[in-house]
């Protein structure tokens, strides 16, 4: 389609070039070959005038007028999404329609999953797509590319609406061999090695570590893990601690011989919340999936249902 000689086709590539400021990044989002793209690039700077990219060195830049486009390009593609390709209507028995959800394997597991698997009852020919949280991810919710985002209070976006889901709190794991014994002192949890969860190319901290920060001199990393879920499995076998959160950890206990104590240094409860995107208000899909989640963590941890009408 083309409005005033410009294929809108395009407004998509641009908008990733830009983003990306990379013809090779662009093409694995947008899932295209890479000569595809330059094709699309080389079709956008001559309506354009501008070279929009230029290689400095080994690095694409951004030309004036690329900074100048950002904004009003993701601006006009989340309208697109939010008010012209979401129908109006959401019948899940029928709907076909693909929730990209940004969610730590944390949430995923001890929420999400089930959630997933009541909604494969409601809505069966409905598809999900899982990405992790990193500062990729945020771009994409940004972007409005992510339906919503699972994350607790200190990430979450403030000028996009949200709701809390529950509390949970941090507790030190090891191994059930290992020579600790049941309560773990400072002392003893500084001496330690440990075993800590990073996130993403960025290798974003999980809140924890953040937490910990004060201690960093101190306390001895060991192993570092791209996930919350492989923090059990690394303690086995060892006499490393991992700090974790209570209802991921007290999930893997059958699973495997570790045991729960209570953290020497105090870090303050977590508030997992749910985030989404504010042009999404008035999407019934949006809805109907907002409070089959809101309405699933209440029945599993007993706090009450948040109104997610936005």
């Amino acid at each position: 389609m083309r409005f005033d000689k410009l294929d809108l086709n395009l407004l998509v590539a641009l908008d990733a070039l830009i983003s990306e400021q990379s013809v090779t990044e662009a093409s694995r989002r947008l899932y295209l070959s890479q000569p595809a793209v330059t094709s699309a690039l080389n079709r956008l700077r001559q309506y354009f005038g501008d070279d929009l990219l230029v290689l400095e060195g080994r690095q694409m830049r951004l030309t004036y007028k690329a900074e100048e486009l950002a904004a009003p390009v993701r601006q006009a593609l989340e309208l697109i999404r939010s008010e012209i390709t979401q129908p109006g209507q959401f019948d899940p028995k029928e709907s076909s329609r693909k929730f990209v959800i940004i969610a730590s394997d944390y949430i995923h597991t001890i929420l999400l999953a089930q959630v997933i698997a009541q909604a494969a009852r409601e809505a069966p020919r409905v598809m999900f797509e899982i990405i992790r949280p990193s500062t990729d991810a945020t771009e994409r919710f940004e972007r409005a590319e992510a339906d919503l985002m699972l994350t607790v209070e200190p990430f979450s976006l403030a000028q996009h609406p949200s709701v809390p889901l529950f509390q949970d709190e941090h507790v030190l794991i090891s191994w059930a061999g290992s020579s600790h014994g049941d309560a773990i002192s400072t002392e003893e949890f500084l001496a330690a090695g440990h075993v800590a969860a990073s996130f993403g190319r960025d290798r974003r901290q999980a809140l924890s570590e953040l937490s910990l920060e004060k201690f960093r001199e101190q306390r001895r990393i060991e192993l570092i893990v791209p996930s919350f879920s492989a923090l059990a499995q690394s303690v086995v076998g060892t006499d490393r601690l991992a700090t974790m959160h209570r209802k991921l950890a007290e999930h893997f206990v059958p699973f495997y011989p570790i045991r729960i104590h209570s953290l020497p240094v105090p870090i303050a409860p977590i508030q997992q919340v749910m985030n989404w995107h504010r042009l999404r208000n008035r999407d019934a899909g949006m809805q109907w999936l907002k409070n089959m989640i809101a309405a699933c963590s209440a029945d599993k941890f007993g706090q009450p249902i948040n109104d997610t009408d936005g």
